[in-house]
Formats: C-alpha cells, structure tokens, sequence
C-alpha cells in the first residue's frame, strides 16, 4: 500500500492554524490512511533516514499564537509561550532536550523539560542509555505543569514503556491543545536501543491517538502504520 502526501492535520483542535515541521530541512508531509480508515499525519524526514529535532513554527499564513496566555510584564512586552520537551538528555547537544530548548530559543519561545533518561553518548553515537525511573518523570511533568501555562508539548525519547505510560497519563490530565510525538527508537549512529519492544507497542497503541502532529524518520513511520513507505515528498 503506498502513502501520499497532504497537508492536513488529524483531529487537531485548532486544525490549520499551527504547523510543527522540522527545523533542519528537508521533511515531507504524509498523511497515512488505510482502506478509508481516520487519517494519521507524519512529518518524515527524508530519504537519507536521518534523525533531527523536530521544532514548533508557527505557520507562515497565521499569525495566531501558539501561547494561550497573554499576560504583560511589566515593560509591557508579551510572556513568550512556555514550550515543554520531554525527552532524554544527549551530553553533544544536538538531540534530545538540549537541541529541543535551543530550537524553541531560536524561534522566540521559552522551553522547560523533562528528562526521561541520561545517556552516554557524543557526535559518533550512543553508547548507552539509563532510564529517568517512572515516578520521579512524573513528579518532573506534575512540577512543571502546575507551575506554567503550556502553549505547547513535545515528545522524544522515553526509553521505556513505564515513561511512555507516564507521558499518556500526563497529556490526559492536562489535555493540551498541541502535542508533537517524535517516535524515537533507534539513534542515527550506533545499535542502543531508545525505546524498548514494550514501549514501542505502547507508543503505536496508545500515544499516536494523543498527538496532534507525529515526525517519525522513515523506518519509525513504517513501524507505526505497518505500510512500506514508498512515495514521500
């Protein structure tokens, strides 16, 4: 079965007014249905299967703002939206929570996290991942979330199928009106596992209905649909 692009959102509360591309280029959008079932949208990055920091922009034709709050300072300059990343914590920077906070830095946001696990890595590749245990990523996203006003939630890492049970438990809670999953699973360099078989099902069953925009690399989407990816543009 072949997937085709759009450029539509499912089942998104604000539909067409935000969008969640990557920073880096290039990406693509698919919209993924199968046999006239509800849609599911990906933002793939392309052909080379490589993973980058998926990123929140507001959308070139709209001017509406990704924050729902709009108190003053008092040198009456706009609170920028609090954007929150949970995702684990590369010590090279160019993934995970440190990419994420500088991403929403570079586009006028103010970025907070929760780390779902520390790992050993460097630019060559991960050498191992240790796991932020269940509870205390809940106390993290309970803390943050009862002390801002999120504009905005983006998923990464989880390790594990506990934090990723942590993760949907919180998004019930406190139902947020835009969440990004980036299904990660396996790093770009390097065989260390970054979600485990359990987590991997869960992260398919139970939290791809709960985002409002999924940026899966090539091989995730695949996983996520059942589908052999064979048209993206």
């Amino acid at each position: 079965m072949r997937l085709s692009c759009a450029a539509s959102f499912r089942n998104s509360p604000s539909a067409g007014s935000l969008i969640f591309p990557a920073a880096f280029p290039p990406i693509g959008k698919i919209i993924v249905a199968r046999d006239g079932a509800t849609p599911y949208i990906f933002i793939c990055r392309h052909a080379q299967r490589n993973r980058v920091s998926p990123a929140y922009l507001s959308s070139a034709e709209e001017t509406q703002e990704l924050s729902s709050h709009h108190h003053h300072m008092g040198n009456e300059h706009s609170v920028p939206p609090i954007l929150l990343t949970i995702a684990g914590f590369d010590p090279s920077c160019g993934a995970g929570i440190a990419a994420d906070l500088k991403t929403f830095a570079a586009h006028n946001c103010y970025g907070i996290a929760a780390v779902t696990a520390l790992t050993v890595q460097s630019t060559q590749g991960v050498l191992s991942v240790h796991a932020t245990p269940a509870a205390t990523l809940r106390a993290q996203l309970d803390a943050l979330a009862e002390d801002a006003t999120l504009a905005g939630v983006k998923i990464g890492m989880l390790a594990n199928r506990a934090n990723a049970s942590v993760v949907a438990e919180f998004l019930d809670k406190y139902k947020f009106a835009h969440v990004v999953l980036d299904p990660v699973s396996r790093p770009t360099a390097g065989d260390t596992e970054l979600l485990d078989e359990a987590g991997l099902k869960f992260v398919r069953d139970e939290l791809l209905k709960r985002a409002s925009v999924i940026t899966p690399n090539i091989p995730e989407a695949e996983f996520l649909t059942g589908i052999e990816v064979k048209d993206l543009h």
